[in-house]
């Protein structure tokens, strides 16, 4: 993340005729930014499933059948996985998994996912205002475990340009502030399965479901004292433009000394 500065201009009142110095300093606010924060896991060791609901889509014709398990006949380097299964062929277009979480400021999600015999699946983000932003990633149609990774940044400061992120079939929005724009911090994360074509038993595996925290911004104050090398490295001016004014630019103990004669005019 690119480091930006401000800096404070110290504007003196003329209420005298004369400035009987110059302030030689002047102090600047920088953003730092800070180590990165550790990732946040979303899949506790102990309880996968803790903090999880399922919702089978009962909107629709009463809803599919399904549900959101732990499967510990398919762990990844150790780490525990979640099943959410839905099968439509009788009612519902949906299955989902969600999770709400404490307020966190995001610079992204992470995940790994097996998605046999689909190339893609949605996942829903709520962000600070409460607005939804719907994605369809799109996956290999593999058995095999796959990462996935959404820089949400990146994401929306590209999105609809020649060089958007790959691996996003479509987004929409709603609720909130209704704008399309990311609102920081991230509130929620759901992962849908949808009915498609024939198929109507779907299965998708999750395992290392993460937030990547947004990195924090520290204020850091600097100073350089401008008058160190003398009057030599100022330019002075009378005002030329305004006749009759005298004056100089001079070193006075260490400091600068901007003096003025107005009597001339």
């Amino acid at each position: 993340k690119e480091s930006s500065f401000s800096v404070v201009i110290l504007r003196l009142p003329m209420s005298k005729p004369i400035v009987p110095a110059l302030i030689s300093s002047f102090s600047a606010l920088c953003l730092a930014t800070a180590m990165a924060q550790d990732p946040v896991s979303l899949l506790a060791r102990e309880n996968p499933k803790d903090g999880w609901s399922f919702n089978n889509g009962q909107e629709f014709g009463g809803g599919a059948k399904g549900g959101l398990e732990a499967d510990p006949s398919a762990t990844r380097e150790g780490k525990p996985t979640l099943r959410l299964s839905g099968d439509f062929s009788k009612a519902g277009l949906y299955v989902q998994a969600g999770k709400s979480f404490a307020k966190t400021p995001i610079a992204g999600v992470s995940m790994w996912v097996k998605n046999p015999g689909s190339d893609r699946f949605t996942m829903r983000l709520i962000d600070g205002s409460g607005q939804c932003h719907q994605l369809a990633l799109v996956t290999n149609t593999s058995d095999e475990w796959q990462k996935i990774d959404f820089p949400i940044e990146e994401f929306f400061a590209k999105r609809g340009q020649s060089d958007a992120i790959p691996g996003v079939a479509k987004y929409e929005s709603w609720g909130g502030a209704k704008d399309g724009k990311w609102h920081q911090p991230a509130t929620a994360i759901y992962l849908l399965l949808g009915k498609g074509g024939n198929v109507t038993q779907r299965d998708l595996w999750l395992n290392d479901v993460t937030l990547i925290p947004q990195p924090p911004e520290t204020i850091v104050k600097a100073s350089a004292n401008l008058s160190e090398d003398g009057a030599d490295t100022w330019t002075f001016t009378n005002g030329a433009e305004f006749k009759g004014a005298k004056g100089s630019l001079e070193d006075a103990d260490g400091a600068l000394k901007l003096s003025g004669d107005f009597t001339g005019g």
